[in-house]
């Protein structure tokens, strides 16, 4: 016998229509409907016909699909599975930005609660956790992918990701294993992947941390401008600071080659060193125009 809640939800007026002379009244039946939902959700499981209601609405209405995910986080906090036709409805609203967030949050309890997650939920996890500059948010994302590769076989790429962000970690925090952290991500960045955030300032910190420049830090910045991944500024300035326009440096020039051609900005001037830009770009179109001549 169905019960209490899927007979209302039975109800759920899928083409909005319920016009009594000239009013609709489709908007007020739906929304109580959510209503209803929303108060049920998480004391039990939902049947078929709730989700049925919530996959069209994350697929074809976008009015109610503010209602239906604080549903969706509720009943998933409660430990409810959610069905796979709606984890793919779902896929389609994180990736707007301005959903992300909310979404995130029942992909958060499905993920603690050990259920599966597809691999294009993974990806864009795995895209904001490359570009965000909050570091509470990278550090959530991560710790979501550690869990996943937990519960789940995941892709190289995303095991990739995973072991890179270790490595850039092991380094920052100078462990006893740093080294061999700082040739893993000499051989995967000379693979083509990409460093995480985290990497970066992995980088920096052991730049700062030495009087002299290490060879294996350069070569692992080289190869990622190989790969024309964005170096940060802050690295970038570091780097030119220890540039000696007069002393062979060809690890830090081929670096500021692929800048150049990748249509990044060397720094005009620093503190201590206001020539050093100016230098270094007249240095690298030289040697630019040697390789295109």
């Amino acid at each position: 016998m169905a019960s209490d809640v899927s007979l209302v939800s039975r109800l759920y007026l899928f083409d909005n229509d319920l016009k009594l002379g000239e009013e609709n009244f489709a908007d007020i039946v739906n929304k109580n409907i959510l209503c209803l939902l929303y108060n049920e959700a998480g004391k039990n499981a939902f049947e078929d016909d709730v989700f049925r209601i919530f996959n069209h609405i994350l697929v074809f209405e976008n009015d109610y699909q503010a209602n239906v995910i604080k549903i969706l986080q509720k009943y998933s906090a409660k430990k409810y599975l959610i069905p796979d036709e709606t984890m793919l409805a779902l896929e389609n609203v994180i990736s707007i930005p301005e959903w992300f967030d909310q979404v995130l949050k029942v992909f958060e309890s499905m993920i603690y609660n050990k259920q599966s997650v597809s691999e294009k939920i993974l990806q864009i996890i795995a895209d904001y956790f490359y570009l965000s500059h909050d570091k509470k948010l990278r550090d959530r994302l991560f710790h979501l992918l550690t869990m996943v590769d937990d519960n789940q076989d995941v892709s190289d790429e995303i095991f990739d990701i995973l072991e890179l962000e270790k490595a850039s970690l092991v380094i920052s925090s100078n462990l006893s294993d740093a080294n061999h952290a700082i040739v893993y991500l000499f051989e995967k960045t000379k693979e083509g992947k990409r460093l995480t955030i985290n990497g970066f300032k992995a980088l920096s910190k052991v730049i700062d941390n030495r009087s002299k420049l290490n060879e294996e830090i350069l070569k692992i910045i080289l190869n990622t401008s190989n790969n024309e991944q964005i170096i940060t500024d802050d690295l970038i300035q570091k780097l030119v600071k220890r540039f000696k326009p007069h002393k062979v440096q060809k690890y830090l020039l081929e670096i500021f080659e692929n800048l150049v051609k990748n249509n990044q900005d060397i720094p005009n001037e620093l503190s201590f060193k206001s020539e050093i830009g100016e230098s270094v770009k007249n240095t690298t179109r030289h040697r630019l125009a040697m390789l295109t001549s």
